[in-house]
């Protein structure tokens, strides 16, 4: 995620319960090299007076949304480090496909390679099942 001055942000100071829109007003190009994290300056509305220096706070940023394609946690099957899903054929025939994940949400797996888009996965093999076994389709 890149971000930029402008970009929006909300801001969240629990010492407060306060939640606050803001604006990226400047970012330091410099990382720290212990934390290697970098300084960004927000700017928000604080009429109230509530916020002062010093408070910790958080920001979380929107860079837009992206689709993914997402199988449940239950189709994917582990053999050692490798990880894959049963892809099934036209015949109703599973066949292990090894596949590259990613980020875990809500009990689905983000799939970034192996299967594509409106290929069906077994969604919950049983823990004998192989390659080749023919499914009954529901």
């Amino acid at each position: 995620m890149v971000l930029t001055t402008g970009d929006h942000a909300v801001v969240t100071i629990d010492a407060v319960g306060l939640d606050l829109d803001a604006t990226i007003e400047r970012i330091i190009p410099a990382a720290d090299p212990q934390s290697r994290t970098f300084v960004i300056e927000l700017v928000a509305a604080n009429s109230d007076q509530r916020l002062k220096s010093g408070m910790f706070a958080r920001a979380r940023t929107s860079r837009g949304q992206r689709t993914v394609l997402t199988v449940p946690s239950s189709a994917v099957v582990s053999r050692g480090a490798l990880e894959g899903t049963f892809v099934l054929d036209d015949n109703g025939v599973a066949r292990l496909r090894w596949v590259r994940t990613g980020r875990v949400r809500s009990g689905r797996v983000e799939v970034l390679s192996g299967i594509d888009p409106g290929e069906r996965v077994v969604v919950a093999p049983s823990p004998g099942f192989v390659d080749g076994t023919r499914v009954e389709m529901r």
